[in-house]
Order: C-alpha cells, then structure tokens, then sequence
C-alpha cells in the first residue's frame, strides 16, 4: 500500500453520503470501510496503459477480504478473483503474482459501491449502488484516462454505470438477459456479464468467446 495516498482515495476514504439514505440502506455500508482507499488503488494497482477496466459489485461486507489483498481472511470465498482469473486464463497458485500479472496485462478492477457491504438478497441497496456511481465512478474512471473497454460484473455494477452521462442506455439491459452484448458509446465500449461464479455459468459460458476477444485474452495460459 501507498505511504501517500492518491487524491482520489482520500476523498473516497472520508465519503459518508449514504448516512443520508434510509436507515435500512445505510446500516448495509456502516461504518464505511472501504478498501480501494485503504489499498490506494489508484496508484498501486493503476497499469499504464489500462486495456480493461472491470466494475463488479462491492467488497464483502462479512470478511476482511478484498481483490486486491493476496492474504487469505476467514469468511472470504474469493469466488469473484478465482473465477475471473480463470476466464482470463491467470494461472496459478499464489495469489500475488497472479495480481501482478492481472495488472500487467492492462486490467483493473473497481467496485460499485466503494465500501463494505452486507447485500441483501445478494445485491447491494439500490439506494446505495445509485449514489456511490453517481459520486465516484466518474472520478474513478477519469483517474485511469483513455479508457476505452468496460466490462461490468453483474447487476450493482450495470446499474452504477448506468448513472453516468453517456451510459444512461445502460439501464434498459440485464446482466443475464443481455450478457454478451457490447454497448457502445462514442468513446468507450461495455460488455455486458453477469456477477461470476457457479450460478451464472449457464448464463455465460455461451458466450465466453465474446469476452476473450473484448478482453484480450491470450490463448495461451499466463501464470
């Protein structure tokens, strides 16, 4: 982690915006841990130059565990890195090289919403998602310049892209619905995915073929 964080991650660390929501909403991100600011990575994880920016949904709201920490925490499945490493064919046992390489190959990865969360029914608050997108996820994208490719992992982070100016096209699709499908602005390209792991298989590996290709994915493992 950064001795010096970025701007970004200072101003993200202080956020408290969703206190102003319902109660039901804002006991889900209290008390605002947020993990991107702690692990700053906007700089430590930020590749040059960025050739995929994945948005999934939010930290885990019931561990300590994070994408970006290679430290095993009790309560954390890793079902989201495991299962986005094997699509982009990061081999391996060790988590840390396997972030290295994830970040050398020109990916990234944000959340939805920045703080922990404990989903309800598996989602984030919509509440929730909708303000943490429309106070963040611009900076956050603009912090990594000339991005081009977006790939959103699931509902949280189709509907906190879709807050955006030039994204609003977004909210009339389904991540299972419409999984595969590239919408495009005049700038940057999105492809649709739903959140990864088991449930959504059937839904994806279909079109796993669209995703290399919209990924960059080498044919060969890298490990």
């Amino acid at each position: 982690m950064s001795t010096q964080p970025s701007q970004l991650a200072s101003r993200i660390h202080g956020c408290t915006a969703c206190d102003s929501l319902p109660l039901s909403a804002a006991v889900t991100v209290r008390p605002f841990v947020k993990p991107c600011s702690e692990f700053d990575i906007y700089t430590t994880w930020k590749p040059e130059p960025v050739s995929v920016v994945f948005i999934a949904e939010a930290p885990p709201g019931n561990s300590e565990g994070y994408f970006y920490d290679p430290r095993s925490h009790p309560g954390y499945r890793e079902i989201l890195r495991t299962e986005l490493f094997k699509l982009l064919r990061l081999e391996g046992i060790d988590t840390a090289p396997r972030l290295a390489a994830f970040k050398a190959r020109g990916y990234v990865l944000l959340d939805a919403v920045k703080c922990r969360c404990k989903k309800t029914d598996g989602q984030p608050p919509q509440a929730v998602t909708t303000t943490c997108g429309r106070r963040w996820l611009r900076s956050e994208l603009d912090e990594f310049r000339n991005v081009e490719r977006i790939c959103v992992l699931g509902r949280a982070a189709l509907r906190a892209l879709s807050q955006l100016e030039g994204f609003e096209g977004l909210g009339q699709y389904s991540v299972r619905g419409d999984c595969g499908r590239v919408f495009a602005t005049e700038r940057v390209k999105v492809l649709i995915w739903p959140f990864l792991g088991w449930r959504n298989e059937r839904v994806y590996r279909q079109h796993l073929s669209t995703f290399e290709r919209f990924c960059f994915v080498p044919t060969q493992p890298s490990g």
